[in-house]
């Protein structure tokens, strides 16, 4: 049987839940089938990463993604960019392909479906699907990606219902496949004192991770707020955010409003994920907009309770009152009232243990990856 090209197109060379995700799905691929190819947009240290799956990485800088999800919002750079390097990136992506000749195309992102539209003005017949990472905005760009994938891309794998939602589906064949991880790397057996170390905190202090880009879709600064107006009988809760990095107006902000208060801590960006979340007794999302949390499902793999705001995305990866518990970041009083369930070390111990059971059913590398492979086949002659 003769070996399918697939060619993934990747949109960014920065570290981030969607490389890893690719990362991990190629890690899985059964290459006596299929022969991937990568076509990166960006040089940066994800490519290394993808790169050690064993497929063939192509970096090609001067092609450019339309931007219009919540991830990436419309700083004027991206309207700009949107407007300049569309049709340039279009005809550059017909001669890449055009080289490559693949049998199927999958888009890691929606904001590729310029590579779409170059693929089947070269052959209709060429099947291209759409990874659906991200919602869309609900602005003008987020409709052109959604009629756009909906025009050229011939169906839709989202990692939860939320993303999904907001896709033009109809007829098109479509599935929810969440984001996964190897348990190999994230389980509750790995243990570390990093963070305790470093910050040289004591032995029964809480430790609360918040794993995110400081920014203001992932409401880090309304979470540096619920922790500052909280009581002394919370004293022993201690705020860690992992994720300084862009030395911008709100990094800024979040630095002023955490000045001074000893139970805050803002951290640089870091690599070293699994020791970090092994260092901590509760992950914390506090995103404002709704988006899926790659930090949720590997804290849950390792045992770890889960507190979330009650947002899109997030509240399919937590079980309420069983894996953690959902709250509202506006409320004051709401994040006080779940935080305080965490004070008990045992009930932090039972909803870890349940947060793992959830992990193994819904974010299992080996299932979710066959998933994805079994949703090909309906677009391959195999």
């Amino acid at each position: 049987m003769q070996k399918k090209n697939i060619l993934y197109i990747h949109h960014s060379g920065r570290l981030g839940g969607a490389p890893k995700s690719l990362s991990l799905l190629l890690e899985k691929i059964d290459k006596t089938r299929f022969e991937p190819i990568i076509l990166a947009l960006q040089n940066g240290p994800a490519i290394e990463m993808l790169k050690k799956t064993g497929a063939k990485v192509i970096v090609k800088p001067w092609l450019f993604p339309f931007h219009g999800s919540t991830v990436s919002g419309m700083p004027f750079s991206h309207l700009v960019k949107n407007y300049l390097f569309v049709i340039p990136t279009f005809f550059g992506a017909r001669r890449i392909i055009k080289k490559i000749n693949p049998d199927f195309i999958h888009l890691n992102s929606t904001c590729l479906f310029t590579f779409a539209a170059a693929a089947k003005s070269i052959n209709k017949k060429l099947k291209v699907i759409t990874h659906v990472r991200e919602p869309l905005l609900l602005n003008l760009f987020g409709k052109i990606l959604k009629v756009a994938n909906y025009r050229y891309t011939d169906g839709y794998i989202s990692i939860c219902k939320n993303d999904q939602s907001r896709m033009l589906l109809k007829n098109k064949p479509a599935t929810v496949v969440y984001n996964f991880i190897n348990f190999s790397d994230y389980n509750p057996g790995i243990t570390n004192r990093v963070l305790r170390d470093e910050l040289q905190l004591k032995n029964d202090a809480i430790i609360c991770l918040s794993l995110a880009r400081i920014s203001k879709p992932n409401g880090i600064l309304e979470l540096i707020e619920r922790f500052k107006a909280l009581n002394k009988s919370f004293t022993k809760f201690k705020l860690v955010v992992v994720g300084l990095k862009q030395n911008n107006s709100y990094e800024k902000k979040c630095i002023e409003a955490a000045k001074s208060n000893p139970n805050i801590f803002l951290l640089p960006f870091r690599t070293d994920a699994t020791a970090l979340i092994a260092s901590s007794d509760i992950m914390l999302c506090s995103f404002t907009a709704p988006h899926f949390s790659r930090a949720i499902i590997e804290a849950s793999a390792m045992g770890k309770p889960t507190l979330g705001n009650n947002i899109g995305g997030v509240d399919e990866l937590i079980d309420d009152a069983k894996t953690g518990y959902l709250f509202n970041i506006h409320s004051q009083q709401d994040f006080e009232e779940k935080l305080s369930k965490l004070k008990d070390e045992k009930h932090r111990e039972v909803l870890g243990r349940n947060g793992y059971s959830f992990a193994q059913a819904n974010f299992d590398a080996e299932k979710n990856a066959q998933a994805t492979f079994k949703f090909y086949e309906q677009f391959l002659e195999l």
